[in-house]
């Protein structure tokens, strides 16, 4: 009885993850994957790029990258990833829902990281706004915590080494205030 009154005032969600955008993970994006894009053709996987050779998360793809002098390659790769014709095509299709994965570095950088920021703000801005206007939640995800959340999981850097006092609690919950008030509306 609690589930069905629950769903009687709750609409179902029908939705996708914009995984792999705006947290790069070698395991999801793939180091050859190539994206078939509506709006800027074929894009070539950041992890594909000239100097990075075995960057395994986004933490040594962003040193590599800036190394070999080729962020662009990340900036080419959010930019083309979700599109507005992407949001689109979602909301006709009964996607009413959207994941969007993100990284504290992108809401509040932190000195001494090596991440590419680039325009994400505005993608965050673009993807809540567009979703809005076409009915979508938007359901803004933080797995690439302040001090990361294990040694192995590659949402921000691998390290082996990791502990669990290395979890920055505090500066997460201060990411996730941030990202609240500016996008609860």
């Amino acid at each position: 009885p609690v589930a069905l009154r629950w769903s009687r005032r709750h609409a179902t969600l029908r939705g996708v993850n914009l995984g792999g955008w705006l947290v790069q993970e070698r395991w999801l994006t793939g180091s050859n994957a190539t994206l078939e894009t509506s709006c800027c053709g074929a894009v070539a996987s950041p992890f594909h790029a000239p100097g990075v050779g075995a960057a395994d998360s986004e933490w040594s793809l962003s040193e590599a990258l800036r190394s070999a002098n080729q962020t662009g390659a990340l900036l080419a790769w959010r930019d083309a990833w979700v599109s507005r014709v992407d949001l689109e095509r979602m909301a006709s299709l009964g996607v009413n829902s959207v994941r969007v994965p993100f990284g504290f570095w992108l809401a509040c950088p932190r000195a001494g990281t090596p991440y590419i920021r680039g325009r994400v703000l505005c993608d965050l801005v673009d993807v809540v706004s567009l979703g809005e206007g076409r009915g979508l939640s938007v359901v803004l995800d933080l797995p690439g915590a302040c001090g990361g959340r294990s040694g192995s999981a590659t949402a921000g850097r691998l390290a082996p080494e990791w502990a669990p006092a290395d979890f920055d609690l505090e500066a997460s919950v201060d990411v996730v205030r941030a990202v609240a008030r500016r996008y609860a509306n």
